[in-house]
């Protein structure tokens, strides 16, 4: 039984007629699993979720004083993370053996740093990026700062007495003819995780 299956059924219920219909194997799937946002400028956004039948869908916040979320929409509350839950029912003619799916939501106060918008990460872009993320509220060591791909390297991290964490990092080269890429910088700290996305313009 594999999604996109369809299989034919047919129902006779004490002395009514026949039916028969088809019902199809459907899932559901965000297009990512992780979502930053700011208790200031972004404090709402969404990652897109993908049905492949006419179930309906419904969302849930792990933690609703960190985040709540209205049809699908995610609206920030205060600083730390949370687990957001997408959950479907079968319908008529669509069954679905896997119900949920979730990805996780950063919230931090960010504060953008030089070319840290992905509109001015240029392609042959290979100076050291600035961000700072307040809140944290722990001391250096307590801060963990991971890059999902290579080409975005950690430079350095320091975080001041009032739990501002800076961090600095590296966007290589993208070669000639590649393609625009994107990646995230997950920022782990004593109040929660802070997801920060890095996007970069084809290569030219």
């Amino acid at each position: 039984m594999q999604v996109g299956d369809t299989y034919t059924i047919t129902v006779k219920a004490g002395d009514a007629e026949e039916e028969t219909f088809a019902i199809s194997i459907c899932a559901i799937s965000f297009v990512r699993k992780t979502l930053g946002l700011t208790t200031t400028d972004d404090k709402t956004g969404s990652v897109a979720l993908i049905n492949t039948g006419d179930g309906a869908v419904t969302y849930t916040s792990g933690t609703t004083t960190i985040a709540s979320v209205e049809s699908g929409l995610v609206t920030a509350k205060e600083n730390g993370s949370s687990l957001i839950t997408a959950t479907v029912a079968d319908s008529r003619h669509c069954f679905y053996p896997t119900k949920t799916d979730t990805y996780q939501v950063g919230v931090g106060d960010v504060v953008i740093g030089k070319a840290f918008a992905p509109a001015e990460l240029a392609n042959d872009d290979d100076t050291d990026q600035g961000v700072k993320i307040s809140g944290m509220n722990v001391s250096e060591t307590g801060v963990t700062v991971v890059a999902a791909n290579d080409w975005v390297t950690i430079k350095s991290q320091t975080t001041d007495a009032s739990g501002v964490c800076t961090i600095t990092y590296n966007v290589e080269v993208n070669e000639a003819s590649s393609p625009a890429r994107s990646t995230t910088i997950t920022v782990t700290g004593a109040n929660g995780t802070t997801v920060i996305n890095v996007s970069q313009a084809a290569g030219s």
